[in-house]
């Protein structure tokens, strides 16, 4: 159970980077150190009250999970109550239906209309 926080960092990561547009890197690198530091903080915890505990192999096992459960929790509410991140590229408002969509397009996806080229003066980034 060694894994769990580097596993719980792996699982926000991938979820940060493809599902809300954040860097997937640094919530997988903040979420495994968090997890080590929970795990840390409840070692040192239980060294101080109960250190005959610490030798149970299960135990240490429990701790960690405990750790990584945490730290997934944790990180899992910070990401998701972020907004996603908005794309970089150019969007406008289609003439037609006032809907957001990509400066380049030639057809709206929303009302399937046919959309007039824009000089890049016209363009709201």
């Amino acid at each position: 159970m060694v894994f769990g926080p580097f596993l719980a960092g792996l699982i926000i990561g991938v979820i940060a980077q493809v599902g809300r547009g954040r860097i997937g890197v640094l919530w997988f690198v903040s979420t495994t150190l968090g997890g080590y530091g929970a795990w840390f903080i409840l070692h040192t915890m239980m060294a101080e009250a109960q250190p005959a505990r610490l030798l149970d192999q299960s135990f240490l096992d429990a701790m960690f999970l405990a750790a990584a459960i945490a730290a997934f929790v944790v990180a899992a509410i910070v990401l998701f109550t972020l907004p996603r991140r908005a794309s970089s590229r150019p969007t406008f408002k289609c003439p037609h239906c006032a809907e957001l969509i990509l400066a380049e397009a030639k057809v709206c996806r929303f009302c399937g209309r046919e959309i007039a080229p824009l000089s890049p003066t016209t363009v709201a980034g």
